[in-house]
Order: structure tokens, then sequence, then C-alpha cells
């Protein structure tokens, strides 16, 4: 399999409906969520932090990721949309928005995916878990 879409749109703007409407079109769809839940996928959070370690614009074996599925939206994939644009030439770039607009945007972002930066628990669950850290090392530095 080979990517076919590109989503360049970041988390909060309509990602988690295209990837559930993508999947049920056929089109195996890479999320944040494969990263954190599918278990199949252990070994991508190690991966996507190398990403967000490495110099802007850096090829990866996105395969190694991408292999089993058709498409990508939301986060880590949206970061690095102008490098998969390079990987997969052919691949159509699928660009969401937030319907209300930037500021909507932002606001529903720290209201959500940007919450536990200000959360003690979630930085616990960082400092005692190796999840915790892999996961916001790449979060800061990628997303």
């Amino acid at each position: 399999m080979t990517l076919e879409l590109i989503g360049a749109g970041f988390g909060r703007t309509g990602t988690w409906s295209t990837f559930a409407a993508l999947n049920r079109l056929g089109f195996p769809s890479y999320h944040m969520q494969e990263v954190i839940i599918n278990k199949a996928n252990k070994g991508h959070l190690d991966f996507w932090r190398k990403v967000a370690n490495s110099p802007p614009g850096s090829q990866h074996d996105w395969n190694r990721v991408f292999a089993n599925y058709r498409a990508t939206v939301d986060n880590p994939g949206c970061c690095v949309w102008k490098e998969l644009m390079a990987a997969y030439p052919r691949a159509k770039v699928l660009l969401t928005l937030h319907p209300r607009g930037a500021e909507a945007w932002y606001e529903s972002t720290i209201d959500t995916i940007y919450f536990t930066e200000n959360v003690w628990q979630f930085r616990v669950l960082e400092w005692l878990t190796p999840f915790g850290r892999k996961f916001g090392d790449m979060s800061r530095k990628l997303i």
C-alpha cells in the first residue's frame, strides 16, 4: 500500500471526522490514535520521536509507519506534509480548517490537545512512565 492522501490540516480541524469517513470509504487512514491506541503500531512513537528530533525537511523510512495505510490525517503526519509530498509525489494533499477560523481553532486546541501541558497530573505521568516521556518529547518538538 502507498499513501494516496496526505492531510495537511492540524488537529481540531475535522481530522477525526475525515479519518472516520476515509476509513469507511476504504482508505485505511493514519491518525494520532494509531500512535497512541493501536497496539500493532508499538514502534511508531519511537519513529515519530526520531522525526521530531531530526532537522526539518529530513526524509525517513515513511513506509515503516504508513505501510498499511492509504491516507494520513491529523498529527503527527500533518506536521511533515511537505516531506510526505516529496516521498509520495502522486498523493493528493487535503487541507482541513476549523470552520470558525483561526481563533476558534486555537481555543479548541488549547482546551483539548494542549490541556495536558497545564495539568500537573500529566507532568507526573510523563515523569513516571517511559511512554509519557517519549510522547511528551515528540509532541513538544513536532506538534
